[in-house]
């Protein structure tokens, strides 16, 4: 057996032992998926770490040490967007209504090339040109995604008042 074997069998006798107790505390202190994602990036540096992280007396020490400081950044970004969008008057999605609950579930039911025309052409405010050089496409193409688009979007807007 290879040297790789034996560290993979590590990090991942690491992970089988961590993971679960891990998000399942963090869990407590912040959203559940937040807190998941937390644990996942510290696996990952972990990994990408593996040589000098599986030397230190306490590796899952140092997993742990490193999700906590990866949901402390998330909470500080989330804080930071909250503040700026709080301060450009944006409207936090719990005071949507109903009408802008529907459009969000109809929008997100979109396919995707439909979905990304739409929010970049309608709620970036793009031009078709613009619109089509970031999705690197024609411009005819993305007519006719935004075409098919309010043509979804009224079906399944009207499937949902009936």
């Amino acid at each position: 057996m290879g040297g790789g074997a034996l560290v993979d069998d590590e990090l991942a006798a690491l992970f089988r032992s961590t993971w679960t107790p891990l998000v399942r505390a963090l869990s407590v202190a912040a959203d559940p998926s937040a807190a998941a994602d937390a644990v996942q990036d510290a696996f990952l540096q972990a990994a990408r770490h593996w040589r000098k992280v599986r030397s230190y007396d306490d590796p899952a020490a140092w997993v742990r040490h490193v999700a906590v400081n990866r949901l402390r950044n998330q909470a500080r970004s989330r804080r930071r967007g909250d503040g700026a969008m709080t301060r450009l008057g944006i409207t936090p999605a719990a005071e949507l209504t109903p009408i802008d609950l529907d459009l969000g579930r109809a929008v997100a039911a979109l396919p995707d090339g439909q979905r990304l025309a739409v929010c970049l052409h309608h709620l970036a405010d793009l031009s078709v040109r613009d619109v089509a050089a970031a999705l690197d496409v024609t411009e005819g193409t993305v007519k006719s995604q935004l075409h098919d688009a309010r043509a979804n979007l009224r079906r399944l807007l009207e499937a949902h008042d009936g």
